[in-house]
């Protein structure tokens, strides 16, 4: 309602203002939020209700609250409001009357704007921006005028800090821009920038000049960079940026001058004449010119002078040469010989004169002429007569007349190795050869040609070997030759002094005895001794079993094994003793000097002297292994410097603090003094400090007081009780004694002391490198004028770094016979590739760029080898390899130590040849010089460059001859020549070339047989790749020298072994701190392994008492301690035996699993090394057969890696043949007997069949349960130790091995081939000819193509062309088919009749091993026994005729058979080998009818009144089913007379080969289906056996495969991606027909359960098809059982171990129906299941426990897999 007022002459409208529900608020504390105020008024605190909005408008901080209703408003304006403390003014909002509510305050403040400076110069922000202090200066001067600065980009920017509070507020805001903008500028104008540019060709120079000037900023001063002006700038507070600039301006400069300087500088070169350049260099002239000018250089080469530097210096240079040019004279003289003139000629012989030249005049200067003589130069006053006869005296040459008796000498090895080492000795400066016959020529420098003309003529007089062959009678021949081999080689070690050798010869019949005259017959003398000592005993054999066995053909060869397992030796008869000699052959010259590796260095020069060896070694004396090392000290024993400060390097600081203590106590030491300190970390005992003399010069008693330091040593040695010390160059170092006279006096010193005293046994001079070396062997040739090194014994080169034997390779343990080591050098031809070659180095052939990516070789070795190895190239070699230049790089992931890189030029004829031979025999030597003793070679330079393939097969085979002939002391053992398997023109060059006479020295000859087919001379033999001596490096054969048994020899530290148990070989008192192996545990273990000891036994312990402590720190549970008493003689040896057996024992009771033991008692107890080694390997041996149940399965031998004797005893013990034990097969096959597992989709049968079958201890005597020695099961629970693997049961697999197979174990389902005497009946479809004689088929494999004319066999003759005809029982067409049986029974076995007693002969060491023979032999004929049952199921309506059938099998085999029918089994009693025949014959017979039961193949054949089908017989059924399943195209078979027929799958026709048109029809009969076993109802429809059918995510079928899944997966995160129904009908009929069965046998009971099988992708198409396949198990585990594994629990199942992912991670598990019936709980030796108790039936299935987690089932028709679930983990 409105009204309208006159007021004032003027109308006034009035009307009512509308109800306002919005409130101003005002007073709120800054930091109250617009949420806090919307809850606060709509709570019962403010009287407030629903709030629709709140708003903050103005600086004054308002807040307009928004009520939906208005009596909201006027019920909170009657309240008090109090937020955060605060009273609040709260009023009523008026649109009308605007923010204010109608009022005005003139006096409002407001915030100006901000100020925008954007004319700063960037530099100057810059500056700001980054130096704190001017920043905040800059932050304080604009606070004062209420501002504050930022910077962005380029301008700065000041912000107002004034508010309502600041008194005036509202007046200083009026004048804020200007105030602010003035104090902005005033302050900017405090800083300066200043600008120096720089040249753009010098930028770079100058920043690098700038850095290294050091030129650091400050907060008050900065330098910037400005390269788009290449300027630097400077900016700052004048005053800092004033330094600041002078430091940019200097650098600057100095760097302008010196690119001023460079430009000045010129390059001159000055060609020279023949002799200039030696006289330049000889009167220092490049160092001369360069004094003139610090810039100036001077270089000189042979043909020319290079002056580089400022004009004015280089010409001033060049004048001052042809200066000191023209003052040389010259003068010529004519040389004795042209042999000395060309000797002359030689490198080292030119630095051997120029050196004694410049000793004389350092400025004359010589050369030898063309033809005439020598011409020397030097400067006026230069005696040139006297250097022209220096010349001449410095060349000395002599011949001498070699005796008849000595003519052969030069032409044997042994004189080649000497005359190499001397040339090695002296490399350049002397040669000895003989160009007749009967003389000798010896040329050299005269400061080594005195020693080796001593040498020859030593050499002469001491090398006529004499040879002698005897033999004993054949079976102690054998026996010497077999197992007393070491007594061989001590009488060898007894003799060395007469250099006496003794081998067998003629396949070890007999025996040679080469030596000195006086050495051959008194080594004849111990070889009858070593007779005598032979125990024979007679052993009447009654008992009818071992008598049958001892007449059966295999009886050598099996007892043969057992012989050599008990270090015994049969026969049959008696023979007489004696040895008899044969006619002496003529004497022949071959003598001995070995370069060893010994006590970790490297030893070139052995003698013996009055009981003592004296040796010269090479290498680092901190290292090595003996009782005491001498340090060269000083008088104040400060070890910092030298040879004293490496042993406290590598010794420890504890050394250090010793020898202080020890000087505090002692007081002050001079010249001769010693001090013995520990060896901290050092393998010696002690460390004698020795004060040596500083050298003067000569006059002032150094020589005697160097002798009295030596003396003093070997004093404190014998005092000490040490037999071996070691020496260093005494004095040679920083006391300045000249190394020449220094070993002279400390050679000498030795020699004088050991003429008096004796006490020492050995005694090594120690040089660091090879000059210091050869003044140690100069010193020997002074003080030793007739040296003896020839006569050294032979000792095998050992190498401390990698620990392992390398003169000789390891017998391979278990092996018939003793294999022959290769002799140094072997050569071998390989087919194979490179990259998986085992060897210490592999070559490779590259690009010179070495980018492994090029070329088919080295692209192989970085595959195998890694990214690594490419990485190390590009890092070691960053530029283009040399010609001739070797690339050494690591091995990574390939089995060697180093790789050696060469780049082969391309072929231009003989240079590239020439090259070729050097790379190879550089690679050669530069393995032997690392001490390597393999190296495998591709073929070199046949692919990208192009060689001639005869051209590299001759080049590498003469190279290779060349470096066995010229390095006969060469550690290398092994050269492998490694041949693609493609590449057959390069096979056959080398057979060429080796057929033209080109090849390697006897000692070359490979030990391994040439490889079959390929027919090469023997004397380079050829073996495949993979065999086993290509692959097994000595250390490697070593350390497997009991392969295949308990006991594993190895080398390490005892206290580092991770096993169970170690045996530690203590004191009596068990006093830990007593022996080096107690030692060493002590330390491993910590004290409390002593407490404990001390604890259970104070007073100590008996001989062979054992006690038992904890491991403590040490990687074992338990410590087994026993002690020994010290050797008295053979009576120890039992106790060794026994205690070692005990120590087994217990460790065997306490449940562990692997042992380590020492070389027990061959350290201070002196227990002889052969004795230990050949004791404790007969212990565990005797261990293992004796105790076939222990939980052992490892014991370990650990030897101390530089414990040279033992490791050399073990490997002499190892060596000998040892037998490998499987109590599942007690007898090995013959020779032509083949192991093959069956597939009956392999296409071809093994070309050769060597069988080895594994013996196991573990079960002595046949088995007369169920659980036979025939074990059901296709997956040997070890690794066979043949070289090819097992092959398992796979119908996927497309051949047969064409190699020796590996011994298996036997499966129904595993086909054995037949032995050579009885071999069953093979039938196949593709036999190629029919048999003479016709007996049941008795055993199928697919594989076999033929069956040998005189074995039984049903055939089929066939009347016309067409369908195939049924082989077995009565054909179908009566008119069309004829089976004929020939033949008849076979007369049952009869082994248990009475025989004639027979007389065995046994040879033996001992008793002890004799009675070891005769409980193997009664083991061996116990174990050739065996009674074993096949489960069986007929399918077949003729049940009579396959009764029959497997009893003629049985016959066939010499097997009693019972057929039990109601227990559904048949027992095979019998041997073992004919049990086996028997066996895989009825399994193959009982599978092939088991398809035909479900499956029949026929073919329509045609009639006058209609059409036949005519079935295959079972056999050949199984055929077609096979190749049907595998969906393959076609199958081809053979009929009796080798017509071949094709069926083909796709048009379901027969038709022969030859005649495609002549066609029969076929077809395929499901008989299990057509017999009324119908698939599930919920199956899809399907055309073939097997259909595979993916469930849809939203099916009911699927959603509760997953939930049963997802239910018992546990809190597996995994994700189900898909499910398949496996609807395959010959399974699923195969299962109904087990479930029936076993529901008719269990009616009680529920048979069937849900179970889960994981898997691998790879398998699943396998298992869809063929079922699980017991083939498999073992494959991750057979704890329980070998058998197939189901889970009750997906968890289980899924784990990544089962159900591996695979590439795109995805996992696959099996939902399965499994037919688990009976349980009982298994084993790991469960190979089928026993008999239930209480019933005549057997159990169903095993578990893991009795609450199961696990079934495993024994038969593959007891599961189906019903889903496969594939699902991947999130």
């Amino acid at each position: 309602m409105c009204q309208e007022l006159d007021l004032d002459g003027n109308t006034v409208r009035v009307s009512k203002v509308p109800m306002s529900s919005c409130l101003v608020v005002t007073n709120v504390d800054p930091v109250i939020k617009e949420h806090l105020i919307k809850l606060y008024f709509e709570s019962t605190d403010s009287l407030g209700g629903p709030v629709m909005s709140v708003e903050r408008k103005g600086r004054k901080g308002k807040w307009f609250v928004l009520f939906k209703d208005y009596k909201v408003a006027d019920r909170v304006l009657q309240q008090t409001h109090c937020l955060a403390g605060k009273k609040l003014k709260v009023k009523r909002h008026l649109p009308c009357l605007g923010e204010d509510g109608g009022s005005h305050e003139p006096n409002t403040f407001a915030m100006p704007q901000d100020l925008v400076l954007s004319g700063v110069e960037k530099h100057k922000l810059t500056f700001i921006r980054q130096a704190r202090s001017t920043w905040d200066e800059l932050c304080g001067h604009l606070a004062r005028v209420h501002a504050m600065p930022t910077v962005e980009s380029d301008v700065l920017i000041v912000t107002c800090s004034l508010t309502v509070e600041v008194p005036k507020a509202r007046v200083l805001a009026k004048t804020w821009q200007h105030d602010a903008r003035a104090a902005a500028e005033r302050y900017l104008g405090l800083l300066e920038v200043h600008k120096r540019n720089v040249i753009g060709e010098m930028w770079k120079e100058a920043g690098v000049a700038v850095e290294k000037a050091n030129i650091a900023s400050t907060q008050d001063a900065m330098v910037l960079k400005d390269p788009q002006d290449t300027a630097y700038i400077v900016v700052g507070i004048k005053t800092a940026v004033d330094a600041l600039l002078q430091e940019v301006d200097c650098t600057i400069k100095e760097l302008e001058d010196e690119v001023e300087r460079k430009k000045q500088e010129i390059t001159d070169r000055k060609k020279l004449k023949p002799g200039q350049a030696q006289l330049l260099s000889a009167i220092g002239f490049p160092s001369q010119a360069q004094e003139m000018s610090k810039n100036l250089q001077v270089e000189i080469s042979p043909t020319e002078i290079l002056f580089h530097g400022n004009l004015p210096d280089v010409q001033k240079a060049m004048l001052q040469m042809f200066e000191r040019l023209a003052m040389f004279t010259t003068k010529t003289t004519a040389i004795g010989s042209k042999q000395k003139l060309d000797y002359l000629r030689h490198r080292q012989v030119e630095q051997y004169v120029s050196e004694k030249l410049r000793a004389q005049s350092p400025t004359i200067v010589w050369e030898v002429t063309d033809e005439t003589g020598v011409k020397v130069r030097g400067l006026e006053g230069d005696d040139l007569a006297n250097a022209l006869t220096l010349i001449d005296s410095a060349v000395c040459e002599c011949e001498i007349q070699l005796p008849p008796e000595s003519s052969d000498l030069p032409k044997s090895k042994e004189w080649k190795k000497m005359v190499h080492e001397l040339a090695e000795e002296n490399p350049g400066c002397l040669s000895v050869c003989s160009p007749k016959e009967d003389k000798v020529f010896i040329i050299g420098t005269d400061n080594v040609f005195k020693k080796a003309r001593d040498e020859v003529n030593a050499y002469l007089s001491l090398n006529t070997i004499y040879t002698e062959v005897v033999f004993f009678s054949p079976s102690r021949q054998k026996f010497i030759t077999t197992f007393m081999m070491h007594r061989l080689q001590e009488i060898e070690r007894t003799f060395w002094t007469h250099k006496v050798q003794i081998k067998p010869i003629d396949s070890n019949e007999k025996i040679e005895v080469r030596g000195r005259e006086k050495g051959v017959d008194q080594a004849k003398s111990k070889l009858q001794d070593v007779e005598r000592d032979i125990v024979c005993h007679e052993e009447s054999v009654t008992d009818s079993a071992k008598i049958t066995f001892l007449e059966s053909k295999s009886c050598l060869r099996d007892l043969g094994l057992v012989a050599t397992e008990a270090r015994c030796v049969f026969a049959f008869t008696q023979e007489t003793s004696g040895m008899q000699v044969e006619s002496p052959s003529d004497t022949t010259s071959e003598g001995f000097r070995v370069k060893q590796t010994r006590r970790g260095v490297q030893t070139t020069l052995t003698l013996l002297y009055q009981g003592a060896t004296l040796s010269t070694v090479e290498g680092d004396i901190t290292q090595m292994k003996v009782d005491a090392i001498v340090n060269a000290a000083n008088d104040r024993m400060d070890h910092n410097g030298g040879l004293a400060k490496d042993v406290i390097t590598k010794g420890g600081q504890e050394i250090q603090l010793e020898c202080r203590r020890l000087l505090t106590k002692r007081g002050n030491m001079s010249d001769g003094d010693v001090l013995i300190s520990g060896p901290g970390r050092l393998p010696c005992k002690a460390i004698f400090h020795a004060v040596g003399p500083s050298y003067k010069d000569g006059t002032r008693g150094e020589r005697d007081s160097l002798q009295l330091t030596v003396t003093n040593c070997l004093d404190l040695a014998v005092a000490k009780g040490y037999d071996s010390v070691a020496f260093p160059a005494i004095s040679s170092g920083i006391f300045r004694y000249p190394p020449a006279q220094s070993t002279c006096v400390i050679v000498g010193a030795v020699k004088a002391f050991l003429e008096k005293t004796s006490g020492i046994k050995e005694v090594f001079f120690c040089a660091f490198d090879q000059t210091m070396r050869l003044h140690f062997e100069a010193a020997f040739g002074t003080c030793f004028p007739q040296l003896a090194k020839n006569t050294a014994p032979p000792t095998k080169v050992f190498s401390s770094t990698v620990g392992r034997l390398v003169s000789k390779t390891v017998p391979r343990a278990g092996a018939l016979f003793q294999e022959k080591t290769a002799k140094p050098g072997v050569v071998r031809i390989v087919e194979g590739q490179i990259a998986q070659q085992t060897a210490d180095v592999i070559v490779n052939s590259t690009s010179v760029d070495l980018k492994l990516k090029n070329g088919a070789v080295s692209k192989s070795l970085l595959t195998a080898a890694g990214l690594q190895l490419q990485e190390e190239c590009k890092a070691k070699y960053p530029t283009n390899l040399l010609t001739g230049q070797i690339a050494v790089t690591s091995g990574y992931g390939l089995a060697c130590k180093e790789v050696y890189h060469i780049a082969l030029p391309r072929w231009d004829g003989p240079v590239s040849k020439s090259i070729l031979h050097g790379y190879v025999m550089d690679c050669l030597d530069l393995a032997s010089v690392q001490g390597y003793t393999s190296v495998a070679f591709p073929v070199l330079g046949t692919g990208n460059c192009s060689f001639p393939h005869d051209v590299v097969a001759q080049t590498m085979l003469r190279a290779m001859e060349e470096f066995q002939d010229t390095r006969p002391l060469s550690p290398l053992r092994e050269i492998t020549v490694v041949v693609y398997h493609t590449d057959t023109q390069i096979l056959q060059a080398f057979r060429e070339e080796q057929g033209r006479g080109t090849g390697l020295s006897q000692s070359s000859r490979a030990s391994v047989p040439a490889k079959a087919g390929i027919g090469f001379p023997s004397l380079i033999n050829f073996a495949s790749s993979d065999s086993e001596g290509a692959k097994a490096s000595p250390l490697a054969k070593l350390k497997s020298a009991a392969k295949g048994k308990l006991a594993v020899v190895t080398t390490g530290l005892l206290a580092e072994q991770q096993v169970d148990a170690v045996v530690n070989s203590a004191s009596h008192e068990l006093d830990l701190t007593k022996g080096a192996v107690a030692a060493s545990i002590l330390e491993g273990a910590g004290q409390e392994i002593e407490d404990e000891c001390k604890t259970k036994r104070p007073d100590g312990i008996e001989t062979g008492e054992i006690v038992l402590t904890k491991g403590y720190q040490l990687p074992c549970k338990e410590v087994l301690h026993t002690a020994l008493d010290p050797w008295q003689g053979p009576a120890d040896e039992q106790i060794l035996h026994k205690t070692v057996l005990d120590c087994l024992d217990v460790a065997s009771q306490r449940g562990h699993t692997t042992i380590a033991l020492p070389a027990m008692g061959t350290g201070n107890l002196n227990y002889p090394h052969d004795v230990v080694a050949r004791t404790m390997l007969d212990a565990v041996d005797h261990f293992q057969r004796t105790r076939p149940d222990t939980t052992l399965r490892e014991v370990r031998i650990v030897l101390y890696h530089l414990d040279i004797k033992s490791v050399q005893a073990f490997e002499a013990a190892a060596a000998q043949p040892r037998l490998t034990h499987n109590a599942s097969l007690r007898s090995v096959p013959a020779t032509a007997q083949p192991s093959l597992t069956h597939n009956a989709s392999l296409r071809s049968a093994p070309t050769t069949a060597q069988s080895s079958l594994t013996h196991n201890t573990s079960l002595r005597s046949a088995p007369t349960t169920a659980q036979s020695s025939l074990t059901h099961n296709t997956s040997p629970r070890s690794a066979p130790t043949t070289v090819q693997p097992p092959l398992t049961h796979n119908t996927s697999l497309r051949s047969a091995p064409t190699t020796a197979q590996p011994p298996l174990t036997h499966n129904a389902s595993l086909r054995f081939a037949p032995t050579t005497a009885q071999p069953p009946l093979t039938h196949n479809a593709s036999l190629r000819s029919a048999p003479t004689t016709a007996q049941p088929p008795l055993t199928h494999n697919a594989s076999l193509r033929s069956v040998p004319a005189g074995q039984s066999s049903v055939v089929a003759n066939r009347k016309r062309s067409g369908g195939f005809l049924s082989w077995f029982g009565k054909s179908r067409s009566s008119r069309k088919i004829q089976a004929i049986e020939q033949g008849g029974a076979v007369a049952a076995s009869s082994f248990l009749a009475p025989k004639e007693p027979k007389v065995l002969i046994i040879y033996a060491e001992n008793q002890w091993h004799i009675d070891d023979f005769k409980e193997q032999f009664n083991q061996l004929v116990d174990g050739k026994f065996t009674r074993t049952e096949i489960k069986f199921e007929t399918h077949s309506e003729n049940y009579s005729a396959q009764i029959a059938a497997i009893e003629r099998i049985g016959l066939q085999h010499n097997v009693q058979t019972d057929v039990q029918s109601s227990k559904e089994r048949i027992v095979l009693h019998g041997f073992n080998n004919d049990v086996l025949d028997a066996y895989a014959a009825i399994s193959d017979f009982l599978k092939d009818n088991l398809v035909a039961s479900m499956v029949q193949w026929c073919f329509i054949e045609v009639q006058t009144l209609g059409t036949e089908r005519v079935g295959y017989h079972s056999s050949v059924n199984a055929i077609i089913e096979a190749a049907y399943k595998k969906q393959e195209k076609t199958v081809e078979i053979k009929d009796a007379d080798g017509d071949v027929y094709v069926i083909d799958f796709q048009e379901m026709v027969e038709y022969r080969q030859s005649d495609p048109q002549s066609r029969l029809d076929v077809n395929r009969r499901i008989i299990i289906q057509e017999s009324g076993t119908e698939p599930p109802p919920h199956w899809a429809s399907q055309k073939d056996d097997l259909n595979m059918v993916q469930l849809k995510p939203t099916a009911t079928e699927y959603k509760e495969v997953e939930a049963n899944f997802l239910s018992s997966a546990g809190n597996k995160k995994v994700v189900v991606t898909a499910i398949d129904r496996v609807q395959s009908r010959t399974l699923y009929s195969q299962y109904q027909t087990k479930k029936t069965q076993l529901e008719a046998q269990n009616p009680d009971i529920q048979n069937e359960k849900t179970l889960w099988h994981g898997t691998a992708s790879d398998a699943t198409d396998n298992i869809n098809r063929y079922g699980f396949n017991r083939s498999y198990c073992g494959k991750n585990a057979t704890k329980f059982g070998a058998g197939v594994y189901f889970a009750v629990d997906s968890e289980y199942s899924i784990r990544s171990t089962y159900s591996p992912p695979d590439g795109s991670g995805l996992c696959r598990v099996y939902q399965c129906k499994v037919l688990v019936g009976h349980s009982v709980v298994g084993n790991e030796k469960m190979r089928f299941l026993p008999q239930r108790r209480g019933s005549d039936r057997f159990y169903d299935s095993a578990v893991d426990s009795k609450i199961p987690g696990m079934y495993v089932i024994f038969n593959d028709t007891q599961a189906y897999p019903e889903y496969l679930v594939t699902f991947k983990y999130q």
